[in-house]
């Protein structure tokens, strides 16, 4: 009973100091949260920065890289077309392949629409 006593009366101290330092203890929770807060948003700004700046130097290469893929593409459509202009049996066999080709993909579209 002795330790009960002392308890309550220990309580009853902290009862009387508590509001006190709850009220201290929320400024502190407030001033940490927002320290957090200010230290995320340098970070996030600071990374997202780095990264805008890494996709800046790095575009100029990638549409380098496009424009060469983008010139052997066409070179390869003109070839083409200069070999099935100078064959003209070469062409009429490339037009009759690419017609069954879709008339089929076509036929299957719709059997299986149904």
């Amino acid at each position: 009973m002795a330790e009960t006593d002392s308890l309550s009366s220990s309580n009853a101290e902290e009862a009387s100091s508590s509001p006190t330092s709850a009220a201290a203890s929320l400024a502190s929770m407030a001033e940490n949260f927002q320290r957090s807060a200010i230290e995320s948003a340098r970070t996030v700004q600071h990374t997202s920065s780095t990264q805008f700046r890494t996709v800046q130097n790095f575009l100029p290469e990638a549409v380098s890289h496009y424009r060469t893929y983008e010139d052997a593409f066409f070179n390869k459509v003109k070839d083409g077309l200069m070999v099935a202009r100078e064959n003209p049996a070469i062409g009429v066999g490339f037009a009759v392949s690419a017609a069954l080709l879709v008339m089929r993909g076509i036929i299957l579209s719709l059997e299986w629409g149904n």
